[in-house]
């Protein structure tokens, strides 16, 4: 009795001790994590560009952002075929926070007032907008530490959370509320331009609370206090006709001052324990298209796991032409989570005329046999050159989230280029010869965030053959990059029509001289340093 009359009267106190040890959720200030509360609905004309800059949002703050999409309003009306995806929680959001009025799509960051008139309100913003203001908060500290974790047991049919919150700075708002919602993935609908008719997958959906609406107060917030709370909700079968999936889901946790003003932010994904779901998966497309032509000795996909097993191995029929070779590839994907990239090799010859059509289908996992499905298309073989390639580069203001690499046709890196700061447009002109006769090599500009190279300027890249003809010319570089082959042809010389491109002036780096490559000496033979 003392011991608890003693330990009450330090939680008063704000003091942890002889409890710090039952809590796992960090005491170190930490920066703000980011909600983007994205109002949407299946008719509207640019509401499918939304869901694209909600997910450049969560590549550009990985473990520092979230997305709940909110369906509602006018747009979100459906006909008798269509799915009905609204939530009566999602209607009230959509009322007190004006999000019609402000027009679709709209989002709230962290549901901070922007309104730059004192005496109004302005919540919802445009697209346009959620990234930097995203990024603004990210760069601050947080009064407070929240951390959760879910699980799901199939037996049960229970989500059980348990969310844990510390206070980290000496000043605190007296009212904070504890909001705990959950969301779906992976929901196949139809989505206005969405350009998949009925088969468009909407991520991040709102599904709906295991909190009350406007959250649950917190007791006596104080700098050094610890806190906890469990919820338990038993899964539906279903949220308005829409099948719930629980190996889709998401726990996202907040705490704000009222209905409005989060100060931090927190998400998971269930653990699953008796949910013996059999051994599932399929193929997913990769980021970067494509494009016309192609030489990797691979193709790409992602897979995506539908089961409870950790999948080691992922086996593919990989069709060129007709002509079809199995191969597996060892991979790491946990319970119902989606593979790094996986490169898929594949032995191939070209068409000489027309197109080279390829098919990936993905036929087993861990050595059991599946029907994952399949991604295909098809490409042209690279342009030729002679052992001499000269590529003219210019960056968009935001260089930092792109990479720039010349490969050889086995995905090998052989030099890098940069990293280039912000801010600024970057103009790179660089010729490397000593290429091997025979080879493809690959010179890839990649983009993080799938944006392109479109910040403040357009980015471009030429590349030219050591004669100055035209290998390729991208002149608008949009989505997750390009990519820029050429196949090494000294005996013949250059073997496709080539055009002439206007060079582009510009300011050189210095690329480093010379590097190896399979035996070979590729050197940078005008690489004079005038930025830094």
């Amino acid at each position: 009795m003392k011991t608890l009359i003693i330990s009450t009267i330090l939680s008063v106190l704000g003091i942890s001790y002889g409890y710090a040890q039952n809590y796992s959720v960090s005491t170190e200030p930490t920066a703000t994590k980011v909600l983007l509360e994205e109002f949407t609905g299946v008719h509207c004309t640019w509401c499918s560009e939304g869901h694209q800059m909600a997910a450049e949002l969560l590549r550009a703050l990985p473990g520092e952002s979230f997305v709940v999409c909110i369906h509602g309003g006018g747009y979100a009306a459906t006909s008798g075929y269509e799915a009905g995806f609204t939530t009566n929680e999602g209607k009230q959001l959509i009322g007190q926070f004006g999000a019609e009025d402000a027009g679709y799509p709209c989002g709230m960051i962290n549901r901070h007032n922007y309104s730059p008139i004192p005496t109004t309100q302005q919540y919802c913003m445009s697209r346009s907008l959620w990234l930097p203001r995203a990024r603004e908060l990210n760069s601050q500290t947080a009064p407070l530490n929240l951390s959760v974790t879910s699980s799901y047991d199939g037996a049960t049919n229970q989500l059980k959370v348990h969310v844990e919150g510390y206070y980290t700075a000496q000043e605190q708002a007296a009212q904070q509320y504890l909001t705990v919602l959950w969301t779906q993935s992976d929901i196949k609908g139809y989505q206005k331009n969405g350009g998949k008719g009925n088969d468009y997958m909407h991520q991040h959906m709102l599904r709906g609370y295991l909190s009350s609406l406007w959250g649950d107060q917190l007791d006596t917030p104080q700098q050094g206090q610890y806190f906890s709370r469990d919820y338990t909700l038993d899964m539906p079968g279903d949220v308005n006709g829409v099948a719930a999936v629980p190996e889709d889901v998401e726990v996202i946790a907040f705490v704000s001052t009222g209905r409005a003003n989060i100060l931090q932010v927190a998400g998971c994904k269930p653990t699953y324990t008796n949910y013996g779901q059999a051994l599932r998966g399929n193929v997913l497309v990769p980021d970067m298209a494509m494009g016309s032509r192609y030489g990797y000795h691979y193709f790409e996909a992602y897979v995506k796991s539908h089961t409870m097993q950790t999948i080691t191995s992922a086996t593919f029929d990989v069709t060129v032409n007709d002509q079809t070779q199995q191969v597996t590839v060892d991979c790491n994907i946990p319970q119902f989570s989606t593979s790094a990239l996986l490169k898929v090799p594949a032995t191939y010859t070209y068409k000489e005329r027309g197109t080279t059509k390829y098919e990936v289908k993905l036929t087993a996992l861990n050595g059991e046999a599946i029907d994952g499905g399949s991604i295909s298309g098809s490409f042209q073989k690279p342009n030729t050159t002679d052992n001499k390639v000269t590529i003219e580069l210019k960056t968009d203001y935001q260089a930092s989230q792109n990479r720039f690499l010349l490969k050889d046709e086995d995905g090998t890196v052989l030099q890098e280029y940069g990293p280039f700061e912000d801010g600024q447009q970057h103009e790179l002109t660089t010729t490397f010869e000593g290429l091997e006769n025979g080879k493809t090599y690959c010179f890839e500009i990649t983009d993080a965030l799938g944006n392109g190279m479109l910040e403040g300027v357009k980015g471009s890249l030429v590349t030219r053959t050591g004669e100055g003809k035209l290998i390729d010319a991208f002149y608008t570089i949009s989505d997750f990059g390009i990519r820029s082959f050429f196949t090494v042809n000294s005996s013949t010389g250059i073997s496709t029509p080539l055009r002439d491109a206007t060079p582009d002036d510009g300011k050189s780096y210095d690329l480093g001289g010379r590097l190896a490559t399979g035996g070979k000496t590729l050197r940078i033979v005008n690489g004079k340093k005038i930025i830094k």
